[in-house]
């Protein structure tokens, strides 16, 4: 009987760690994590204007007078886990590229599913006003970071070398 019992000891022991574990991340991380807020531009699918649904399909340009782009435009988005911005080169005909990438996590309970093309700027207006000098990100990569009933959206962004806010905000629907 004790070694029946050491067995079902050890799978509680294994099995409360489980839940605490869970606990931890969902209530205590989520509650005590930093959230960074964002102005978050996302694509209008539905009032955007799309050149073709073919492989090669999309608009002509994204910003501009010839974009059929259309954006929500979302303020004050927590973001949560971004990572550091990293700064490779790459070689190109036109000589060295510096990109600046980072990657970031939002819950699914924002309501929305993040895609390419998305755009992103950190909010310091509110928090900062004397320097708001953060560049916009466009993303260039979603995935689900986690497959449960807590999901959530994992972005790899690199900074927009193009386009303004102000070019952004007149395509705002």
């Amino acid at each position: 009987m004790g070694g029946l019992w050491d067995q079902q000891q050890k799978y509680s022991r294994i099995y409360e760690y489980i839940h605490e574990y869970q606990k931890m991340v969902y209530d205590f991380y989520s509650k005590s994590v930093v959230a960074f807020l964002t102005t978050y531009w996302h694509i209008d699918t539905a009032e955007t204007i799309w050149d073709d649904d073919g492989i090669s399909g999309g608009p002509y340009e994204q910003v501009g007078d010839l974009s059929g782009m259309k954006w929500n435009k979302f303020l004050l988005v927590p973001v949560y886990y971004i990572e550091e911005v990293q700064t490779p080169y790459d070689a190109q005909d036109i000589g060295y590229i510096k990109e600046n990438e980072t990657q970031f996590a939002i819950p699914s309970t924002y309501g929305f599913t993040p895609l390419a093309h998305d755009k992103f700027k950190m909010e310091q207006e509110y928090l900062k006003p004397t320097d708001n000098t953060h560049p916009i990100f466009h993303v260039i990569g979603v995935e689900k970071s986690v497959n449960a009933d807590r999901l959530f959206w994992r972005l790899r962004v690199e900074i927009e070398q193009s386009y303004s806010e102000t070019q952004l905000d007149e395509q705002v629907v």
